[in-house]
């Protein structure tokens, strides 16, 4: 087991004894959430922030639940950073950690449930573990995949493939007009274009675009081969094994029928 020695002490740690008051007499939820997002280092509480309205939540129920069992201020201030450091260490991380998340909760809560200075401090005696591990474990741990899912960043994966006999990737058809035509910078003529240049760029423009439309229907007609391949193997494949269940089946059906025929000649 982790040395408790080298536990962190919460109590007073993140709530002073006049935050707890304050919390504590909040009548509404919106009244808490305004009182504890400056406390979660957040400027100020927007309904638009998910996590941080997720966070005010787990917090406010559980004061609730701390003030409806008598706590007095400071276990409700040393529960408090308690649960704050579970889950900064469940989110820590995009992999699975409920082992070690557990396993940080229970080292916490045994670390503040006996007085041994300076391995321990008794803030909670037997009973009150006892009420806190089974609300924190009906409550945060029974949801812990959705804490996990919401607080996880989502990683965006781009993939190019590339089939066999594919052309190379095109430009942009406002890349190929800048290579061809170079706009004059003089401040005098900066609107003007000669009508040559004019019938340049027109030019250009109906080549590329000649040229892509040739080049998107020969793509079309390699990734329509893939298809087709990798279908008509998908089909073979399906049938044979339409096949050997038939057999099976025909098996199964012959022999259930020579069994019947031998038991209605033993009763002859």
């Amino acid at each position: 087991m982790e040395d408790l020695k080298n536990s962190t002490h919460c109590l007073w740690t993140d709530l002073s004894f006049t935050d707890v008051e304050s919390l504590v007499e909040c009548q509404t939820v919106l009244e808490f959430r305004s009182k504890m997002a400056p406390i979660l280092s957040a400027a100020e509480y927007e309904p638009s922030n998910k996590r941080l309205l997720i966070e005010l939540d787990l917090f406010h129920y559980l004061i609730r639940f701390a003030k409806s069992k008598d706590f007095s201020f400071q276990q409700i201030s040393t529960l408090f950073s308690i649960v704050r450091i579970v889950h900064r260490k469940a989110i820590s991380t995009p992999c699975d950690n409920f082992k070690e998340t557990i396993e940080e909760f229970y080292s916490l809560l045994l670390h503040h449930s006996a007085n041994r200075p300076p391995y321990s401090i008794g803030v909670f005696s037997a009973d009150q573990v006892k009420l806190i591990t089974d609300y924190v474990l009906g409550t945060y741990f029974k949801h812990f995949k959705f804490y996990k899912y919401v607080y996880t960043k989502r990683v965006q994966l781009n993939i190019t493939v590339q089939y066999p006999g594919m052309p190379e990737p095109l430009k942009p058809e406002t890349e190929v007009a800048q290579e061809e035509v170079t706009v004059s910078e003089d401040d005098n003529n900066k609107d003007k274009v000669s009508d040559g240049s004019i019938e340049v760029i027109d030019e250009a423009v109906s080549k590329d675009e000649a040229t892509i439309s040739d080049k998107e229907q020969e793509l079309s007609k390699i990734i329509k081969s893939q298809l087709d391949e990798q279908l008509a193997q998908l089909k073979t494949s399906v049938n044979e094994q339409l096949t050997i269940h038939d057999q099976k089946v025909s098996e199964k059906l012959q022999s259930m029928e020579s069994t019947s025929g031998k038991s209605k000649t033993k009763k002859h």
